[in-house]
């Protein structure tokens, strides 16, 4: 049974279910390296002044320090269940549950919904005040429709 990092698990037993898990948490490690790099440069920015607005130091920090947060916290996390089999049968029942998995991709499909719809109304409220708002809504608008198409083809031909 091959199974990606990226898809819904359909383990059969414990031990595909860690190999999933395992697997998902490598390629899982950009999160918090990219939470290292933000945390970074929001640190190195307060004090060499690159960006012109003083907020935007702390705001780069903090999503970067909330990055690192969580991966070290699934991490910490894993390491505990990881001992236990108790515990990853458990785990491995909630992942591998229809109805979870079905009401994530209901909750995903509707989020990026209403992505979209807020981002229309965003674009549209902005326009009246700044362009730049106005052209970054409208990007964002933008990458989501392209993103839901390119993902559709994807998966029509893999399915």
């Amino acid at each position: 049974m091959k199974m990606t990092a990226w898809e819904s698990c359909n383990a059969k037993t414990d031990e595909e279910f860690v190999t999933w898990y395992e697997n998902r948490n490598r390629k899982m490690i950009i999160f918090p390296l990219l939470g290292l790099l933000a945390f970074a440069f929001g640190i190195l920015n307060e004090i060499f002044g690159w960006l012109p607005n003083d907020h935007m130091s702390g705001v780069i920090s903090g999503v970067g320090g909330g990055l690192i947060g969580c991966g070290a916290a699934f991490s910490l996390r894993w390491r505990r269940v990881k001992r236990n089999a108790r515990l990853i049968h458990k785990m491995r029942l909630r992942y591998t549950d229809e109805r979870n998995q079905d009401l994530g991709r209901r909750a995903l499909a509707a989020s990026a919904y209403l992505t979209i719809f807020a981002c229309f109304a965003a674009m549209m409220v902005a326009g009246w005040f700044s362009d730049v708002a106005f052209w970054c809504f409208y990007g964002m608008m933008f990458f989501v429709v392209i993103a839901y198409v390119g993902c559709y083809f994807y998966y029509s031909k893999k399915m």
